[in-house]
Order: structure tokens, then sequence, then C-alpha cells
């Protein structure tokens, strides 16, 4: 028995197809099948019941939880040696929400490749649940978005708080109001002030769907949605062209790497949303017991003190 074999095996029990599993492995089934008859024959036992569809035996079980834990083991021996090699080469793989990584990712990653070029980035992108899978999944060394209830587990440094601002198209309040200052900027408006115009929502199983059609439920009205996305981007983009109304996190709207022109924001006019669910922390985080590289060590260091330095972080 050998790591490959380990590594083939826990392929093939995530795949549950021969063909799918060699695919992924960029080798022949007729090799993979080797792999495996390999183990069973080292053993004793069969691993897989090669029925259809091909399902793991009651040994295969526990041999696949060993194999997971052995192969674990060998990632964060792997990183440790890695480190002590003068720290010359490496991989820092982040999870980060997509929409989300366009804000807060660029000045980051810029200011650790400076200070260390040699290490490699890897992103995994995509919603929340999903980062959120793959930091449990020990799929990444570090994530960042909302704070997860998991002290037991996780260990997490609060980057920045999120506020909600309600994004208004300077059109609409010409329209509706008459006037682009229904209230002093920069002071809070009852979202339902804006009941009657059009709005773009955001799904409901989103962070912000939920601030959305929660801070609607408080204050006792339907909003009247015109559009309905999951991007937190387009959702911007549609406001501020004047399709309708959104919510949107601060972050996006005053990040200085907005991948929003100034230009399209300034046809929009912002007021703080009064609505509790729509301030949370933002936080990078990882799993206790996964090896936290220098290179994850570094990164967590420049972000702690990127956002103290601009004034939002938790120490603010």
């Amino acid at each position: 028995m050998n790591f490959l074999n380990l590594e083939y095996f826990v392929v093939l029990s995530e795949e549950m197809n021969f063909s799918k599993a060699a695919n992924r492995l960029y080798i022949s089934q007729q090799s993979l099948s080797a792999h495996i008859h390999k183990l069973e024959h080292e053993f004793g036992l069969p691993l897989f019941d090669r029925g259809i569809p091909l399902q793991l035996t009651e040994a295969g079980g526990y041999f696949l939880k060993s194999a997971k834990s052995i192969l674990e083991e060998k990632a964060n021996l792997e990183k440790q040696l890695s480190d002590l090699r003068d720290f010359q080469r490496g991989d820092l793989t982040i999870g980060i929400p997509s929409s989300r990584s366009a804000v807060v990712l660029p000045p980051l990653v810029i200011a650790f490749q400076k200070q260390f070029p040699q290490i490699k980035i890897h992103l995994v992108e995509g919603d929340s649940n999903t980062i959120t899978q793959a930091l449990y999944a020990k799929k990444t060394d570090l994530t960042i978005g909302f704070e997860l209830d998991d002290a037991e587990r996780l260990a997490s440094e609060r980057l920045y708080l999120e506020t909600t601002q309600i994004v208004v198209p300077n059109q609409i309040l010409d329209h509706y109001f008459g006037t682009r200052a229904p209230f002093p900027q920069d002071e809070p408006v009852p979202l339902s002030f804006f009941g009657k115009c059009p709005f773009i929502g955001i799904n409901a199983d989103t962070w912000l769907g939920q601030v959305l059609y929660g801070a609607c439920r408080e204050e006792g009205f339907q909003p009247n949605i015109v559009i309905e996305t999951r991007n937190t981007i387009s959702m911007l983009s549609l406001c501020c062209g004047g399709a309708g109304i959104c919510v949107c996190p601060n972050s996006f709207l005053a990040a200085p790497q907005s991948p929003l022109s100034r230009q399209l924001l300034s046809s929009a006019t912002l007021f703080p949303l009064l609505y509790e669910e729509g301030r949370s922390w933002i936080t990078l985080s990882r799993l206790k017991d996964k090896y936290l590289s220098l290179a994850a060590r570094a990164f967590t260091k420049i972000a702690k003190q990127f956002y103290a330095s601009s004034g939002t972080g938790a120490d603010a």
C-alpha cells in the first residue's frame, strides 16, 4: 500500500464510477482497477461492491475514513516541511464568495504578492454555502466571508463590519419624489418610504436577500420586485442604470477597487439601511485542526493590517 493507492481509492469513492474517476486522475480504467485490486488483495477484503451502482462495502467505509485521515496528515506534513525549506515556494488556497472577491481580494493579493512572490495563490469561489463546505472539507487554507458560529472547530479573525445601504437611482428620485434629496443623504431612511418604487430583488436564500426581505417584513410592506438576480454586481449595475432600488453591502460601494465605475455609482443616491441584520462581520476563518502554513499566517497578518489601517477593521 502507498499514498497513490490511497489517493486513487478516495477519488473512486467520491465518483463511484471507474470511468469518471479514471478521467479525473488522468489514468486508464485498467490502471485504476489494478490499484484498487492491490488494496483489496493486501487487506483480504473487497472495498467496493461492483454492482450497479458502484458502492462501498462495510470494509470500504472504514477504509475511506482512515485513508482520508492519512492523506490529510500527509498534506499537513508536506506543508510543514515546505515551510522549513526557507519558505522558498508554496501554495495558498483561499475560499471567498464570487461577488465579494472582486471587492476584497485585489489589495490583499497585491500586497501579499509583493512580499511573497514565490507563493502561488489558488481561489475557491462560489456562494457562501459552497465556500463554507469547502472550508470544512479542508479544500481551503482560509476563507473570507460572514462570521460563522463554530468556535469549537474554527479560528476566525474579524476583518471589518459590513453594513448595508439603500441604493436609489437618481432618476427614480426625480420621478417619484421630484427631488434627489427627499431626506438628508447619509441619514437613515425607512425602507418603506420607497414602498411604491420598483425594487431589484436578490435571491432570498442569500444573506443580502434575507436582509432585503427581512427589512421589508419588519417595516410591514411588500417590495415591488421588477427583476431578481443572484449576483450582487449585476444587481448594482441594474440599479445604477435606473431599473430599480436595491440594498447593497457598503463595501461594494465604498471600496476604491469596486468593479463599478465612480461615474456609474454617481447616478444613484445612498441611504443607510435601518435594519440590525444588515450589519455583519466579515472574517478570515480556518479550521483549528488543519496546519496553518507560513503563507496562510502571512496572508492573515496582511489582511488584518490592511483593514486596521483603513479604519474599517475590528480594531478601528
